[in-house]
């Protein structure tokens, strides 16, 4: 098969990995497609895809939700000239397939793509679709969710497939804990704040009454100084690792026994595609509480417990992490629970049945 399919969207780690992923998948299932990724200037897409070397096309897109009404004013007329040069950039194309998977460039694209009779696919990875992503559900002919409990409503449009992972992602066995228990703390790439703030002195408190641990704490860009001297202060510093970044997730999570973190759908999936337990805290302020949604299915799966940040206090943490670290048989049926969850191969699952949309015929 020849021809060029359209990756739309970005902003945020969370969904430019995913599309990175699909973008990999495509390259092993069909050699002879171009991937070309629309994004914007400002997104994580515009250092993250040309570097792995793919073209990105970028649009000129402000957002327009949670603005004032001369911002969301401003937003609106942006975007409908962002519509236009779309269609242009559609029409000069000809992609057989076009996937959006939300963010400000994947509105004007997916409007385009369908108005041209390009076959539109959309990837969902939260439990809870954004504002991009429900707008354009209705021109799409296919979308795919990484939440199962998100198929309720989309009838035979939906496929429950998983969220695409990077490679590398895949079930590592469980190990029992004979010492201390390895405890990975992470918010992502750009760190938690809430976490950076109550984990220091919540490891301290665990220690104070005898636990074993050992910590990696991810604290994000520019952040981990100031975590490591949160660290310093409880007098636990001897065993912690405090780091910016992870770069090598799946092994990190594999050495893992017990996670903390935040619960972008991102994470969520990693977390099932190797298996392990988690305590998660959900950003408050993520859009439509998307991370919240996220936290409740797995915990609801017995894969995870789910802590509202309010509610994250450094008692609620220490007596959470207490009773899995006092429980052997609770984390290890966690991590089987977690396990059951995951899609390790969702990318080749999902690439394959696109390019099975993208030769099918057309309406």
């Amino acid at each position: 098969m020849k021809g060029v399919i359209l990756l739309a969207g970005g902003g945020t780690g969370g969904h430019v990995f995913p599309l990175v992923a699909l973008a990999e998948a495509f390259a092993d299932v069909a050699p002879n497609v171009e991937v070309r990724f629309v994004g914007t200037s400002k997104g994580l897409e515009a250092r993250v895809v040309p570097a792995r070397g793919w073209t990105l096309e970028t649009l000129a897109i402000e957002p327009m939700k949670g603005r004032s009404w001369f911002g969301a004013a401003r937003g609106g007329m942006i975007a409908g000239a962002a519509i236009v040069r779309a269609i242009g950039l559609v029409a000069r194309l000809k992609p057989i397939l076009c996937v959006s998977i939300g963010g400000y460039a994947a509105g004007p694209v997916g409007v385009a793509a369908a108005s041209l009779g390009v076959p539109l696919a959309l990837l969902e990875p939260n439990r809870v679709a954004g504002m991009t992503q429900r707008l354009l559900t209705p021109l799409a002919r296919r979308v795919y969710v990484g939440f199962r409990e998100s198929l309720g409503p989309l009838a035979r449009k939906g496929r429950a497939l998983g969220i695409p992972l990077r490679k590398g992602f895949s079930p590592r066995p469980t190990t029992v804990r004979d010492g201390a228990l390895r405890l990975f703390v992470t918010g992502g790439s750009q760190g938690a704040q809430h976490l950076n703030e109550v984990m220091p002195a919540a490891v301290a408190d665990l220690i104070s009454r005898g636990a074993a641990l050992e910590v990696v704490h991810q604290a994000g860009r520019g952040r981990a100084d100031e975590v490591r001297a949160r660290y310093g202060e409880s007098g636990n510093a001897k065993d912690v690792q405090v780091v910016e970044f992870v770069e090598d997730v799946p092994a990190r999570l594999s050495w893992a026994h017990l996670v903390v973190s935040r619960s972008g759908a991102l994470t969520c999936a990693e977390l099932c595609a190797i298996g392990r337990p988690s305590i998660l805290v959900p950003y408050p302020f993520a859009a439509d509480d998307h991370q919240a949604a996220n936290a409740e299915a797995l915990a609801k799966a017995a894969a995870a417990i789910a802590i509202r940040q309010k509610e994250a206090t450094v008692e609620r943490l220490v007596e959470a992490i207490s009773g899995v670290y006092g429980d052997e048989t609770m984390r290890l049926s966690m991590a089987d629970a977690a396990r059951a969850r995951g899609v390790p191969d969702a990318a080749q699952k999902i690439a394959e049945d696109l390019l099975e949309l993208a030769t099918g015929p057309r309406r």
